[in-house]
């Protein structure tokens, strides 16, 4: 039985808690040249801001091999009610068995002021929002806990995460920086499961722009596009596949 919290995610942030949640695949030789990092102690690190800058340049591959079950499309939203009181909130992914209750005021019939907002799914708890709402919808400063242990404390608007936020998966990994549309957005810090960690800039959830990668054998910094880092002989991915980059 799918739950709340399944309903509420887009695939981008599906693949945003996966590839933060789980521990990364090492870096891997497939078919190329040995693979190298310069070591942080090593003086081609120092020369070159962790990436190989000698004469014959070696490709670096860091893979992301991330399984996620297609999505359906999900139905338009719709209002729901607390069966107690009547007062309706906002339910962007309406499924059956879905049902909340509100603890807070409610305004002609809406979610009004400070207050929490419990799913529940066939009787069972789901996700809980906790913060201001403002006609049925979480405004402002708050925090969403989700049904598999992550969780949000930030910024809010209509619903959805956007503004400055922290979000901290159950298996480890972490995310504090900038959202749009519960998405990854403007500067922000991935700090993988396995302490691998990534700073720079994201677009719709994925690295785009200048950001640096560090894992503990090494660091590939400079630009990055939709996830995927090509400069030289050096490829690397974060939040993407090797596929989506086009890399073999």
């Amino acid at each position: 039985m799918c739950s709340h919290y399944t309903y509420k995610l887009t695939w981008q942030e599906i693949v945003n808690l996966y590839r933060l949640a789980l521990p990364e695949e090492p870096p891997k030789d497939l078919g190329r040249p040995a693979v190298r990092i310069c070591p942080r102690t090593s003086p081609c690190y120092a020369r070159s801001g962790g990436v190989n800058s000698m004469p014959t340049r070696l490709a670096l591959v860091i893979a992301t091999i991330i399984v996620v079950s297609p999505v359906v499309a999900q139905p338009d939203g719709d209002w729901i009610a607390d069966q107690k009181t009547g007062c309706k909130v906002w339910d962007p992914y309406p499924s059956p068995g879905q049902s909340i209750t509100w603890t807070g005021d409610c305004a002609n019939g809406l979610a009004q002021g400070h207050g929490t907002l419990q799913w529940f799914n066939d009787g069972k708890p789901g996700e809980r929002d906790e913060g201001e709402f403002k006609d049925g919808k979480q405004q402002g400063r708050g925090v969403r806990v989700f049904s598999n242990g992550a969780r949000y404390e930030g910024d809010f608007k209509n619903g959805k995460r956007e503004g400055y936020g922290i979000e901290v998966y159950a298996g480890g990994g972490r995310y504090e920086g900038g959202w749009k549309e519960n998405n990854f957005e403007g500067h922000g810090v991935a700090i993988l499961a396995n302490g691998n960690r990534f700073e720079g800039e994201f677009h719709a959830g994925k690295p785009n722009g200048q950001g640096t990668y560090e894992a503990k054998n090494g660091i590939v910094s400079g630009s990055w596009t939709n996830g995927c880092f090509k400069e030289g002989g050096v490829e690397a991915t974060f939040i993407a596949t090797k596929a989506m980059c086009g890399f073999k």
